[in-house]
């Protein structure tokens, strides 16, 4: 494992201090007591699990989030703290992608609807205020740079 071990919300739900302190403490044993404490621990943290799910209301605070609040944004961002810097830059690389579709579908809104501005209003002036300040100035900047060459 290449990366520093995170817990999860999930992790910390399904397992107990005593677990950890029990996987902390595994290198120092003999390799069958390893085999064997290993799979112990696993055993519990699947009964920790099915107990966790068999409530009437689980515990988990995401599993608490009412069904309109979860995106894919929000979830690509949850588990970006748990990603390498390559899955990292997948992930931005996948964000921006979703921005920049919903970005242009409320353009394509906007447009049927009309701004009520006129019908005469220019497209791209409508775009831009959709944007973002940065994403504003990086337009400008584009723009300047493509009509120098």
């Amino acid at each position: 494992m290449d990366e520093p071990y995170q817990a999860t919300e999930f992790d910390q739900q399904t397992t107990s201090h005593r677990l950890q302190l029990i996987k902390a403490a595994l290198p120092y044993m003999a390799a069958r007591q390893q085999k064997l404490i290993s799979i112990y621990v696993k055993l519990r943290e699947l009964t920790h699990t099915i107990r966790l799910f068999g409530e009437d209301e689980p515990s988990l605070g995401i599993c608490s989030l009412a069904e309109e609040e979860k995106t894919p944004l929000e979830m690509l961002e949850s588990v970006k703290p748990y990603c390498s810097e390559a899955e990292k830059e997948m992930v931005d690389v996948i964000t921006n992608m979703f921005q920049a579709s919903m970005l242009y579908r409320q353009y394509q809104a906007l447009s049927r609807q009309g701004t009520g501005t006129g019908s005469d209003a220019d497209p791209m002036e409508q775009l831009l205020q959709l944007m973002t300040p940065e994403q504003q100035n990086a337009y400008y900047q584009y723009q300047t740079l493509f009509h120098q060459t």
